[in-house]
């Protein structure tokens, strides 16, 4: 199996050559395109990603800040979907929201979030789709394991210092000797208004029983599809939990970061009402 990786900028291209050359180790059976520079000057382009795209089963496109109204980006997204088909070309969003995409050309694929569970069913979908040295499920997922931490080291030297610094800092640091504990809620990274009653909804009972995103839409009265939105935020910041299933939807449950921010907002209101 073959795969096109698409790129528009500097970032972007860094983490195509790290994709490059991370999948094949993961899925040996499994070959990569990342299109150099140079090929996408004049008529080269056409001839060189016309020939890759006969040869390709599969589309990833890398999708990062600043770049997702890229001309390029779009473009070599529009020819891909005329050669595979939408369900074959996949925006890898780093460090980008789904909503963010809302009303673009990217919007028509199944995008994928740079993300560990995400990323996995990325590499099911290659493996099940490889012809020849399919992986066994356990296989794939020990090589996943073994390789993951080095695709995390990629990309978080792609991401650099400064971004390194301002993940770490998301949780708040908790300082010797300050007596001021109730502080750590307004630490905490901010959450929309929609956030925190969706967290109220994964807390009421039956609290360990997960719910899909679509009983907490029902709830709230909104769509499914934001409500998954705004709950993979709030799991990659460690409020919610994701439970992943074969045959049913996704479904979450409270994490206990989750549970403690809304027991310490609750104790800050009721200090402010007395």
């Amino acid at each position: 199996m073959r795969i096109f990786i698409s790129w528009s900028d500097e970032t972007s291209h860094a983490l195509a050559d790290v994709l490059g050359g991370w999948i094949p180790s993961v899925i040996q059976a499994v070959e990569t395109c990342v299109s150099p520079e140079d090929i996408r000057k004049g008529t080269k382009w056409v001839n060189g990603v016309s020939q890759e795209l006969n040869q390709s089963s599969l589309a990833i496109l890398c999708v990062v800040p600043g770049n997702i109204g890229a001309a390029w980006l779009n473009f070599e997204a529009g020819v891909l979907l005329k050669s595979l088909g939408a369900s074959k070309v996949i925006p890898l969003l780093m460090d980008v929201e789904r909503s963010e995409l809302d009303n673009g050309p990217l919007a028509q694929f199944p995008s994928v979030i740079y993300e560990k569970n995400e990323l996995y069913r990325i590499l099911e979908t290659i493996n099940e789709n490889t012809e020849k040295l399919r992986l066994s499920k356990e296989r794939l997922r020990s090589t996943f394991e073994l390789w993951w931490p080095k695709l995390e080291q990629d990309v978080e030297s792609i991401r650099g210092k400064e971004s390194k610094e301002t993940r770490r800092t998301e949780k708040p640091e908790i300082l010797p000797n300050t007596h001021k504990p109730e502080k750590s809620v307004a630490a905490k990274p901010a959450l929309e208004k929609i956030e925190v009653e969706m967290l109220r909804v994964l807390y009421e009972p039956p609290e360990d029983t997960p719910k899909t995103a679509a009983a907490v839409g029902s709830k709230l009265d909104i769509p499914a599809q934001k409500v998954r939105d705004h709950l993979d935020k709030l799991e990659r910041k460690n409020f919610v939990q994701e439970h992943l299933f074969v045959t049913r939807p996704k479904e979450y449950s409270l994490a206990p970061d989750g549970r403690e921010y809304l027991t310490r907002l609750d104790r800050m209101n009721k200090g402010q009402d007395k």
